[in-house]
């Protein structure tokens, strides 16, 4: 795995340093737009905040919440953003390389070059974010802590892109596919067998 840092970038003026897009090449359903994507990013991200607030409220009204202490605040707000890195560093480490620039209006953003089967770039996106992220989340609900829960919603919650990247995998990829970014889409196309095989 290797991160470059290219500095400020204006994908309107400058391309990014991407894949070439490949004959045949199906871009994932999503928006092309970078305000679209980041609506419909914030969409789902509220709907997981929902989602997972409603059982830790309910262990807060109707079990013996001990971890309400206020002096936690601050550590678990610690812990939230380790398990984020964590988690997106070993979603990172997949990746041969990663691109950061830093992008007029829009904040820092990254593209990689790796190609993945099907398989992999579901398990790639998924399995961090259920280690740093559903785990704790489960743990809080057993085990009655309530800003462990709070720590683990955020880490779920800044990887709704995963989310959205594993749902269009799962529908769209067919069998022996592979998938890769181009700008800032997902794209997904079928190799080419080899005919001497």
């Amino acid at each position: 795995m290797k991160i470059k840092y290219m500095g400020k970038l204006d994908p309107e003026t400058n391309p990014l340093p991407t894949n070439k897009l490949k004959e045949g090449a199906i871009r994932f359903n999503e928006p092309t737009d970078r305000k679209k994507q980041n609506i419909q990013t914030s969409i789902v991200t509220f709907i997981i905040i929902c989602i997972m607030f409603v059982p830790e409220y309910l262990n807060v009204l109707f079990r013996d919440v001990d971890s309400m202490d206020l002096s936690n605040l601050f550590s678990y707000f610690i812990l939230a953003n380790i398990l984020l890195v964590l988690s997106k560093l070993c979603q990172f480490y997949f990746y041969k390389e990663i691109y950061m620039f830093k992008i007029p209006r829009v904040g820092f953003a990254g593209v990689y070059t790796t190609e993945f089967t099907k398989k992999k770039y579901i398990a790639i996106n998924l399995i961090p974010d259920i280690l740093f992220g559903l785990v704790p989340y489960y743990i809080s609900l057993i085990k009655c802590k309530f800003f462990l829960g709070m720590a683990a919603m955020f880490v779920v919650a800044n990887s709704a892109v995963d989310f959205m990247n594993v749902y269009h995998a799962f529908v769209e990829m067919p069998p022996g596919s592979k998938t890769f970014l181009y700008q800032f889409n997902n794209y997904w196309y079928l190799p080419k067998k080899d005919n001497n095989n």
